[in-house]
């Protein structure tokens, strides 16, 4: 090698097997370097000692033959029997363990490193294909230690995808990560990236995958990534940046049910967007407002005070997309008022007859006219016991309990109870509290409470 004789170097390098000595004599001695006899050479080599010999030469191999580099590669990354599959699995498994050295070795060749990703992906994800996901014991899963080789995978494969880069020929071989011009390619990338991040095999790192998607522009991956987090929230601001409204709506309808607070949320997006105005000024979202309306009437997500101060708060809103719901309400508040005025004029009356029967009491003698024994049906006979309810017994069949009507004890022992019941919960404000921040309607829960008399200034009855 000092003194300039190659050829008998490289010969007695590969009569001794000195494999590392014979591929720097090929690829960094010779000139040109002799990437095609390099390649032939590792082909003939057991599998963990091209594998090594490829980490440490791969990249001159790659950027000078890339295809049949990373064909050799794929087949260092299988496990398939063949005439040199003697420690085929054990190499499989150490060249995919090696995944952060391989990408390395492609950093002016990103079309070939997506190619050979792709392969590992598609290999990991169809067990028998005799592909990489042979690589270790069944079992074990597709994917061999250390485990962040299947989020290096993804993550590598999501850049490349929204980086751009250009599909080539195998002929062409571009250096750089030169940006596609083709809007097609570029469409075409974009929905494999898409398809990676909805794949029902894929464990890529969310918060990292959705930093990438930030980072690139990338809405409908982003989108893609919240859903999988249950963050839907997001999922509908992000539709409503770009103004997809109708995709806004069917974000709600598909994920209300676990979170009903998207309604809610739309309905201030679609409020606060409306404008008015010439084409291509106007913001029309009129239908989506009337759609979110009903919705969030339907499920009592607001009260109707709180509706109508958001939709307020945008001037150029009109009036036509929420009159139905205002005639709605307004139409139940009457119903509601009427209802209420009855049941307040049945209670004077019966408040009024009350009155009236204990002024009779305290002013008119009752005549007690009856005969029998309420309790035993027998004739009365002296001593009888009568009493204001107009119930009359033989003082033999009251025993000791002469204080109180047997038959209407226990309604007044219900009342009593009630009554009981209702001042103790008067006097619970840490109840009264705690249901006022939950409630939908706060006026209601605030009547609801004084009515029990959580305001009265006198203590209960002990």
């Amino acid at each position: 090698r000092e003194v300039g004789y190659t050829e008998q170097g490289l010969d007695l390098s590969q009569r001794h097997g000195r494999h590392a000595e014979h591929l720097s004599l090929l690829l960094e001695v010779c000139s040109p370097p002799h990437a095609d006899a390099a390649l032939a050479y590792l082909s003939t080599l057991p599998r963990p000692v091209a594998h090594r010999l490829l980490l440490r030469h791969g990249k001159v191999l790659v950027d000078l033959l890339p295809d049949r580099t990373t064909g050799l590669l794929m087949h260092h990354l299988t496990a398939e029997t063949g005439p040199d599959s003697e420690g085929a699995e054990e190499a499989a498994a150490a060249a995919l363990s090696d995944l952060p050295d391989l990408v390395a070795l492609y950093t002016s060749q990103p079309h070939w490193l997506m190619v050979l990703l792709e392969y590992i992906m598609s290999a990991a994800a169809t067990p028998g294909s005799g592909g990489a996901v042979r690589a270790h014991r069944p079992g074990a899963g597709p994917w061999p230690s250390p485990p962040g080789a299947q989020a290096l995978v993804w993550h590598s494969l999501l850049q490349l995808y929204l980086r751009g880069t250009p599909p080539i020929s195998p002929g062409d071989h571009p250096s750089g990560d030169a940006l596609a011009g083709d809007e097609e390619a570029r469409a075409s990338l974009e929905d494999k990236a898409a398809a990676l991040l909805q794949s029902w095999h894929a464990d890529y790192d969310a918060d990292e995958a959705l930093l990438i998607c930030r980072h690139h522009g990338f809405e409908r991956g982003a989108r893609v990534v919240l859903e999988r987090q249950r963050a839907f929230g997001q999922v509908l601001d992000s539709h409503a940046r770009e103004g997809d409204w109708d995709q806004a709506l069917a974000c709600c309808r598909r994920h209300a049910d676990a979170d009903p607070s998207l309604w809610v949320q739309a309905l201030r997006h679609f409020a606060s967007a409306y404008r008015s105005g010439p084409p291509g000024v106007a913001v029309d979202t009129s239908s989506h407002l009337t759609t979110a309306l009903e919705e969030v009437e339907a499920r009592g997500l607001m009260a109707p005070l709180l509706v109508v101060q958001e939709l307020s708060r945008n001037p150029a809103l009109p009036l036509g997309p929420v009159r139905g719901f205002l005639l709605r309400h307004l139409t139940a508040l009457g119903s509601d008022v009427d209802e209420d005025r009855r049941g307040a004029a049945a209670l004077d009356a019966e408040v009024e007859a009350l009155r009236a029967e204990v002024a009779e009491l305290r002013t008119t003698a009752r005549v007690f006219q009856l005969s029998r024994c309420s309790q035993t049906g027998a004739p009365l006979e002296l001593p009888a016991v009568h009493f204001l309810c107009m119930h009359s017994f033989n003082r033999s069949a009251l025993g000791e309990a002469v204080d109180e009507c047997p038959l209407c004890a226990p309604e007044h022992a219900r009342v009593l109870g009630r009554q009981r019941t209702l001042n103790a919960r008067a006097m619970d404000h840490d109840s009264f509290f705690k249901q006022l921040e939950g409630s939908a309607d706060g006026f209601a829960t605030v009547a609801e409470f004084l009515g029990r008399g959580v305001m009265s200034r006198t203590a209960p009855p002990s």
